[in-house]
């Protein structure tokens, strides 16, 4: 990702350790699934199928479109479909014509479903609550005095997200390209 026109370039040594906070964090996540799933013997699901059935769990019990689902996670209608017939095939979701509309399809959850979805978030908390009882007690302070922080940084990182993505939207002719 290139910077913002007229921003300054990033210290090097901010980008390193900018680079290795977005690892740890992600090993954090990594680590707690893992161990979630193993000790519930719950389905291994990549992260794209996870991040699906969890927007159609928070949908629940009404379910949602392909189409909505497709926009919340900012990726393609034909990419949801795969994400779908793929949680299908696991039982873990359900396509239904809708009542109002006999040409819309809505997306919700099977009781398997939401039991994996219990499950796996149940499994994380209780992973990391185990990680953190480990630390020691200004440890604990210190995370928690930046939570705070943790939210700017999710909000910075949004964002980001929005305008590259708006960006390369533009750049693919679906949108029309942000003013600046």
């Amino acid at each position: 990702m290139e910077p913002q026109p007229g921003a300054a370039s990033p210290d090097p040594a901010r980008l390193e350790e900018a680079t290795e906070f977005a690892e740890s964090m992600a090993s954090l996540w990594a680590l707690s699934t893992y161990i979630s799933r193993t000790t519930a013997g719950l389905p291994t699901l990549p992260q794209a199928q996870a991040s699906a059935l969890r927007r159609i769990m928070a949908a629940d019990p009404d379910g949602l479109t392909p189409s909505d689902l497709a926009t919340a996670m900012g990726v393609s209608r034909a990419m949801v479909s795969d994400h779908i017939r793929r949680l299908e095939g696991h039982g873990l979701v359900v396509r239904r014509r809708s009542e109002g509309d006999g040409r819309s399809v809505i997306v919700s959850g099977t009781d398997l479903g939401r039991h994996v979805h219990r499950s796996f978030h149940s499994g994380i908390a209780l992973a990391m609550a185990e990680a953190f009882s480990m630390l020691p007690k200004r440890d604990l302070e210190r995370l928690a005095r930046a939570a705070g922080t943790f939210e700017q940084l999710q909000a910075n990182l949004t964002a980001i997200a929005d305008r590259v993505g708006a960006a390369g939207e533009a750049a693919e002719g679906r949108i029309a390209a942000p003013r600046r």
